[in-house]
């Protein structure tokens, strides 16, 4: 899958989207803990959903621990094949 970085959609900059799957993944830091900016994120969700994207939403802190496991999330959200290329289940 391609990812084109920081992709102005509408008013809006997502982090990470691919197009040919509708899929946008956000890395959200600690700020996105605030309820204020959880509601603008919800609002931004919704607009993003409503133009036939899947919103994935990922802690940067998942990203630099276990990066293994944000690769696994993304693909079991969307039944893509594995990370490494091996097939749905990392078979083969």
């Amino acid at each position: 899958m391609k990812f084109r970085r920081q992709h102005q959609i509408n008013n809006y900059i997502a982090d990470f989207v691919c197009a040919e799957h509708q899929l946008d993944i956000e890395l959200d830091g600690d700020i996105h803990t605030a309820p204020e900016v959880m509601e603008k994120d919800a609002t931004r969700d919704a607009m993003l959903r409503s133009l036939g994207f899947k919103v994935l939403r990922f802690q940067n802190q998942l990203v630099m621990d276990n990066p293994e496991e944000f690769l696994r999330q993304i693909a079991a959200a969307w039944e893509l094949p594995s990370p490494y290329g091996r097939g749905a289940g990392g078979e083969g």
